[in-house]
């Protein structure tokens, strides 16, 4: 099979589900609070399939950890439709699922002594509360109606697989591209179902993924903190419009504000990425 056709299928076989999960879900809507989020676990984990091949468990490769933690946070993503008053009890939550995922994808590089314990420690920290933070601010995101919150999804999942590509890991730029073009099957669904919403679970769980594939090719391959950091920041974007400040936003601010950022930023990292790489040399990581 070709790598043109081996992407077309590793993105349409795991959209297909998601949309179909998504569709059932919104028919029935008391089932959408667990099938937005599953929807999206399930989808990673079979386009992980379909790229990488079966993982080992438990695994033998770092990367390897991504398949397992996608399907293990799905319960992450349910309990983001918490009542209000509990959302810190999530917070807390996330936090401490968090804190272990990194350290299960990261604790190689100190082990191997490639990293020392004390800046393996003060990343695993840091990544742990910039990916809960996050998550938990852009949750909002997901209770938004129509396209535009998968459509951000998708370009910040371009944009990704761009830097994590010219970052030198292949494999998880396009396991980074695949999740966005994945999540924006939401597009043509919001598009026709002018109220449909993502969820919370949904997009807080899309968030948790890419920062796990960033986080991974900071560690494995060549991605810059720069460019981690940028990234992140473009991934903020979409909380804005539940900002205070926002809150008389009109809705094509709602959307072009938190897109014109995730282009500028992502763009920015986009750059950072493919000018490392050309000015550099040697194979990829992964």
């Amino acid at each position: 099979m070709s790598v043109v056709l081996n992407s077309i299928v590793a993105t349409a076989l795991p959209a297909l589900l998601v949309g179909m999960l998504w569709l059932v879900g919104w028919r029935f809507r008391t089932a959408y609070l667990f099938l937005s989020a599953s929807a999206v676990g399930g989808g990673f984990t079979l386009l992980y399939w379909l790229i990488l091949g079966k993982p080992d468990f438990p695994p033998i490769d770092a990367t390897q950890w991504l398949f397992w933690l996608a399907l293990g946070a799905i319960p992450i993503g349910w309990l983001a439709h918490i009542g209000r008053e509990f959302r810190w009890m999530w917070t807390w939550v996330l936090l401490i699922v968090l804190a272990v995922a990194f350290v299960l994808l990261l604790r190689p590089l100190m082990v191997s002594e490639f990293w020392s314990l004390q800046a393996g420690v003060l990343w695993i920290v840091g990544l742990t509360i910039a990916t809960a933070l996050l998550m938990a601010g852009t949750a909002s995101a997901g209770d938004r109606p129509g396209l535009g919150t998968p459509f951000l999804l998708a370009t910040l999942g371009g944009l990704s697989a761009g830097a994590l590509f010219f970052g030198k890991s292949a494999s998880l730029g396009q396991l980074a591209g695949t999740l966005g073009g994945v999540v924006g099957v939401g597009v043509p669904i919001g598009f026709a179902l002018k109220r449909f919403q993502m969820g919370r679970g949904a997009v807080g769980l899309t968030m948790m993924l890419f920062a796990l594939l960033w986080a991974t090719t900071l560690g494995y391959a060549e991605l810059k903190p720069v460019t981690l950091a940028l990234l992140y920041l473009a991934g903020f974007s979409l909380a804005l419009p539940s900002a205070p400040f926002a809150h008389n936003w009109t809705p094509l601010m709602q959307f072009g504000v938190p897109f014109a950022l995730v282009i500028v930023l992502g763009g920015i990292a986009f750059g950072i990425s493919y000018a490392s790489y050309s000015s550099g040399a040697g194979g990829y990581s992964y």
